[in-house]
C-alpha cells in the first residue's frame, strides 16, 4: 500500500497541506468542522501519523506514563482508562507501568518510562515517602500523584478526601446503631491510609465511642491476605458487628471469607468499602461505599499533567482534592 502524504490528503479535501498538517494536530486555530472533515478524509485514505518525525520536530513525543501498584485492581483499572482517554483529547498516548506495589519496582518503572522519552508522569506511589518522586524531581520531568505524600507542597496531586471518606462511613454505621466497628486498614506506607483512619476515628469521636486500636488491622493489597484475617478473628471470636474496609476490592474478600464461615452480609455484620468500584463493575453484595469518582481524578490529572508539559520550563504547583459522597445499596443495616 502506497503511502499516504498531506499533500494527498489536501488534494482530496481542497485544503492547503498546512491547513490539513494543524487539523489532524487538532490545533483550535482550525474550525472543529475543518477538523473533523479533514481528519475523516484522512481515515478513509489510511493516513498514518508520523510521531517520530513530529518529536524531532517539537521535542515531545505526545506520551505520557501512568505507574501504578496494579491495573488488574478495579479501581487503577478505571482511573487509568479516564486517564487514556483525557489524554487523547489532547492527542497524547499512554503507557501503563504496574509497580505491584514495590516501591524498588515502582523506581524501576519510573526509569523506564523515562527512558520510553514520556513528556510526563501520573503516578500512584506505593510508599509515603517514595524515593521515585524524588527521582522525577531530580529529573526535572512534569508528573502528577495520585493521592497526597508526606512533604508534599511542591507537588503536583489530584486526590480524593479520603479523610471525609473514612469519616462519612464510619458515621454511616454508627448511625445504624453499629459500634464495634472493624475498619480493616491499608498499609501503612500507602498514602491513603492514614486520612482514612483519621477519618474512621474523627466519626468515633463525634459518637463519644471510645477508639480501641485493636479495632484498626491492617491488611495487606494482595489477594487473600483480607481471608485470612476474617478466619483468625472468627476462629478467636473476636467481636465485631461492622466493618469499614479500606477499599471495595477489600470489602469484596470480606464477605467472601465470612461466607466460608457460614456468616452473611449484612445480617450478621455491616459492611462499608471504598472506591464504588460497583458503579463499573457489579459485585455479588450490593456494596454501600464511598464513590471517590475515578473519572473525574484521571480527567483532572491529566488535565494538570498537559498544563505543566506545555509550561515545562516553569509550571505552577497545582495540588486538588477532590469530594467524595456515601452510596449506599443495602449492606449496612
Amino acid at each position: 500500500m502506497q503511502k499516504v502524504t498531506l499533500k494527498d490528503i489536501a488534494n482530496r479535501t481542497g485544503y492547503t497541506i498546512n491547513t490539513v498538517s494543524r487539523a489532524l494536530k487538532n490545533k483550535n486555530d482550525i474550525s472543529l468542522e475543518t477538523r473533523k472533515r479533514i481528519c475523516q478524509v484522512a481515515d478513509e485514505m489510511g493516513y498514518i501519523r508520523n510521531s517520530v518525525a513530529g518529536s524531532l520536530r517539537t521535542g515531545l513525543t505526545l506520551s505520557i506514563g501512568i505507574i501504578a501498584a496494579n491495573v488488574s485492581n478495579p479501581f487503577f483499572a478505571i482511573f487509568s482508562r479516564e486517564i487514556e482517554k483525557r489524554a487523547y483529547d489532547y492527542g497524547y498516548n499512554v503507557i501503563i507501568f504496574n509497580t505491584y506495589g514495590e516501591a524498588d519496582t515502582e523506581l524501576k518503572r519510573v526509569k523506564d518510562a523515562l527512558s520510553k522519552h514520556v513528556d510526563g508522569i501520573v503516578i500512584s506511589p506505593c510508599e509515603m515517602e517514595s524515593k521515585s518522586l524524588a527521582y522525577l524531581r531530580e529529573a526535572g520531568i512534569p508528573f502528577v500523584v495520585i493521592g497526597r505524600t508526606h512533604g508534599d507542597e511542591d507537588v503536583n496531586y489530584v486526590t480524593a478526601d479520603d479523610e471525609k471518606g473514612g469519616f462519612l462511613a464510619t458515621r454511616h454505621l454508627i448511625r445504624h446503631g453499629h459500634q464495634k466497628i472493624l475498619h480493616l486498614s491499608g498499609p501503612r506506607d500507602v498514602p491513603s491510609t492514614i486520612y482514612r483512619l483519621n477519618g474512621y476515628r474523627k466519626a468515633l469521636k463525634e459518637a463519644n465511642i471510645p477508639y480501641d486500636p485493636r479495632y484498626v488491622i491492617e491488611v495487606g493489597l494482595g489477594c487473600g491476605q483480607c481471608r485470612q484475617v476474617i478466619h483468625q478473628l472468627a476462629e478467636n471470636h473476636f467481636p465485631f458487628d461492622a466493618i469499614f474496609a479500606f477499599n471495595d476490592i477489600i470489602a469484596a474478600e470480606a464477605v467472601y471469607a465470612a461466607y466460608e464461615r457460614g456468616l452473611k452480609v449484612p445480617e450478621d455484620f455491616s459492611l462499608v468499602g471504598f472506591d464504588n468500584i460497583q458503579k463499573d463493575i457489579l459485585m455479588s453484595i450490593p456494596l454501600d461505599s464511598i464513590s471517590t469518582s475515578a473519572e473525574s481524578i484521571g480527567e483532572k490529572s491529566v488535565d494538570i499533567l498537559m498544563d505543566n508539559i506545555k509550561h515545562r520550563e516553569h509550571w505552577a504547583v497545582c495540588q486538588e482534592t477532590l469530594n467524595v459522597e456515601l452510596v449506599t445499596r443495602g449492606s449496612v443495616i
